[in-house]
């Protein structure tokens, strides 16, 4: 009986161990790269030109333009 008894707490201790590698597996935090950015990318010269040539739709888009060279979206 002492016999059965070790059987059933193995058991419960290979259960126990699939079931956290289980959740540790659903708790992982993707590393990669982050998805690519929905929000349009400026190159420096369009934007000099657009302020040159257009300077009230530039000032009309400084808040975006600002943002973009604040996140790194201008190049």
């Amino acid at each position: 009986m002492n016999r059965d008894k070790q059987v059933k707490q193995s058991d419960m201790v290979v259960d126990s161990k699939k079931e956290t590698a289980k959740n540790l597996k659903a708790a992982t935090v993707d590393t990669g790269s982050p998805a690519p950015s929905s929000k349009k990318t400026y190159r420096r010269t369009d934007l000099i030109n657009l302020r040159l040539r257009d300077p009230d739709r530039y000032y009309a888009m400084q808040d975006e333009i600002m943002d973009a060279y604040a996140t790194g979206r201008v190049k």
